[in-house]
């Protein structure tokens, strides 16, 4: 069994954006862009794909054959129960929730998270409850056992959604580490591709980093976007 597995979570059928992890730079779309960081990690043993059984995300299956990555497919709504399928299929102790409209996340960060959360034998360590980082800069790393044992209770249609909102509704039952951003709070700035403005943003903050900008530090990203006048 492996010890750390990246789950990414990606659809086609956004409804501010839709299509948008197929929007391309640079010769490769954002998928490709996010499983290309992702395999540069020292830590993550093995990167899967949860996408769903729509049509609409057959490119995205396609996608995963030509990277060579495994793609597991379930409902569009519940992604939770694909994360479960995901699992089941790909036994790991521990996995990485990842979103595929984050093209800033940074390597480092997960490597101290992914350190604290060994040390202290946590369930969940997360900067998501404690929202002091750049919205994308997002970091949840779970132990499968506990996240599976959840299921029975995964009956709303937000926890099914949201995959791990139940756990931080119900945070006293679970010890979870909360990363702070010893920055201060930087929640204003926002990372994610939600609509077209945050993809132009996204493009030109990768520009202006260079080529190396899928390995430039969330740190300097920050500087980048505040020299743009986009905090």
């Amino acid at each position: 069994m492996f010890e750390l597995t990246a789950i990414v979570q990606a659809r086609t059928s956004s409804k501010r954006l839709p299509r948008k992890v197929l929007l391309e730079y640079d010769g490769r779309t954002l998928l490709q862009h996010q499983l290309d960081r992702l395999r540069l990690s020292s830590i993550i043993d093995r990167v899967i794909v949860a996408t769903s059984t729509d049509a609409g995300d057959d490119e995205i299956e396609e996608i995963c054959v030509k990277e060579q990555i495994a793609c597991v497919r379930g409902s569009l709504e519940n992604v939770y129960s694909r994360f479960m399928a995901a699992l089941h299929s790909f036994p790991s102790n521990h996995f990485l929730r990842y979103c595929a409209d984050r093209p800033f996340f940074d390597l480092a960060l997960l490597q101290e998270a992914w350190q604290l959360h060994l040390a202290g034998g946590f369930d969940i360590t997360t900067n998501a409850s404690l929202k002091t980082f750049p919205r994308g800069l997002t970091v949840e790393l779970l132990r499968s056992g506990v996240f599976a044992a959840a299921a029975p209770e995964i009956t709303e249609a937000l926890d099914m959604e949201h995959v791990t909102s139940f756990f931080y509704r119900n945070k006293q039952r679970y010890r979870i580490r909360e990363l702070v951003n010893g920055h201060g709070d930087q929640s204003g700035v926002n990372f994610c591709i939600d609509t077209p403005e945050d993809y132009e943003r996204f493009k030109q903050a990768a520009r202006k980093a260079g080529p190396s900008w899928k390995t430039a530090g969330w740190e300097r990203m920050v500087e980048i976007f505040k020299e743009l006048g986009f905090d």
